[in-house]
C-alpha cells in the first residue's frame, strides 16, 4: 500500500518532515509517494496516485486549502481518513469561550474585513495596547509584532492590506515560555519548551539561537488540552500554549498539522510512527 505525502515545497521545514514520514512509512511497509501540491495540476500524476488503496498525510499547513480545492474537482478517492480536516483556529477559539477555558483572544482578518470593525474596538476586545499582530503562513517568529498603539497599528495594517498579506489580532499576555503540545488520535504524545530570552517571541531565531528544554507536562494542563481537542474535529494537532508571568496559562494557537520535528529530535518519541499508525488503525 502507499502513503501519499502531500508536501508544499514552499512551506519552512518541510524536507525534514517529509524524511521523516517516509522513513517511518518503509517501516510500517509502506510505499512512500510524495506528491507537490503543484502537481495537483496533473491529471495523469493524479490518476497514477490513486490507482490503488493507498493513505495520505498533509505535511505542511499552506497545503490543505489548494487540497481540498483539489478533491473538490477532480475525482480523487483515497483509503484513510485524513486527521487534519475541519480544524480553523476560529473554531477553536468558539469552543474555549463555550467551555469557559483561558485562551489568547483573537481576531482575523476575515472578521475584521466582513464585519468592517473599527481597529479602536478590536484593541478594546483585546484588552488594550500593547496587541500582537501577526501574519500567516509564517514560521520561526517572522511576521510576528508587538504593537504599541494606535497610530503604529494603522500604519502596519495599511501596508499589510497593500502587500495584500492575511493576519490576525491576537492578545497580548506576558510570559515566560511557550509549551508545544503534540496531540495524536486525542491522545498526548510528546512535547517541549521554548523559553522566552529577551524577545517576546519564544519561537523566534534559528534552532541554534532558541533555548529548549524537555518538559513533563502537568497532569491538568494535559486535561486541559485533552478538554480542547476533544471538542474539534482533528486528529493530528500541535497546540502552542503560553506559561504567564503570573503562574497562569493560556492557549496560544492551535496548528494542524503541525511542525512536529523538533519535538520528535527533542523528545526520541516517533510522532511520525504514532502518524503511520493512526493511519493503518483506520484502514
Amino acid at each position: 500500500m502507499k502513503l501519499v505525502i502531500v508536501y508544499n515545497p514552499n512551506c519552512y521545514g518541510w524536507k525534514e518532515r517529509y524524511d521523516l514520514l517516509v522513513e517511518s512509512a518503509e517501516k510500517f511497509n509502506l510505499v512512500p509517494v510524495g506528491v507537490s501540491i503543484f502537481d495537483f495540476d496533473d491529471e495523469d500524476r493524479i490518476s497514477e496516485l490513486t490507482s490503488e488503496k493507498h493513505l495520505i498525510v498533509i505535511v505542511g499547513y499552506p497545503c490543505k486549502d489548494k487540497f481540498f480545492q483539489v478533491l473538490n474537482h477532480n475525482s480523487v478517492t483515497f483509503h484513510s481518513n485524513l486527521f487534519d480536516v475541519f480544524c480553523g483556529d476560529f473554531s477553536m477559539d468558539c469552543f474555549l469561550d463555550f467551555l469557559d477555558l483561558p485562551y489568547i483572544k483573537t481576531v482575523y482578518k476575515s472578521l475584521f474585513k466582513q464585519y468592517n470593525l473599527s481597529l479602536e474596538s478590536i484593541s478594546d476586545y483585546l484588552g488594550g495596547f500593547p496587541i500582537v499582530l501577526k501574519r500567516s503562513g509564517l514560521s520561526k517568529g517572522e511576521g510576528v509584532f508587538k504593537v504599541d498603539d494606535m497610530n503604529q497599528l494603522r500604519s502596519m495594517v495599511d501596508l499589510f492590506d497593500i502587500e495584500n498579506y492575511n493576519y490576525s489580532f491576537k492578545e497580548f499576555y506576558p510570559h515566560t515560555a511557550q509549551g508545544r503540545v503534540i496531540m495524536v488520535g486525542r491522545e498526548y504524545v510528546s512535547g517541549h519548551l521554548n523559553v522566552v530570552g529577551e524577545d517576546f517571541r519564544s519561537n523566534v531565531g534559528e534552532s541554534s539561537d532558541r533555548i529548549r528544554e524537555n518538559h513533563v507536562f502537568k497532569p491538568e494542563l494535559l486535561n486541559y488540552i485533552s478538554s480542547v481537542d476533544n471538542k474539534i474535529v482533528a486528529e493530528f494537532s500541535g497546540y502552542d500554549l503560553l506559561y504567564g508571568v503570573d503562574g497562569t496559562y493560556k492557549i496560544c494557537e492551535k496548528n494542524s498539522p503541525c511542525n512536529f520535528t523538533m519535538t520528535q529530535k527533542m523528545t526520541n518519541v516517533s510522532i511520525s510512527d504514532k502518524l503511520i499508525q493512526l493511519l493503518l488503525k483506520n484502514v
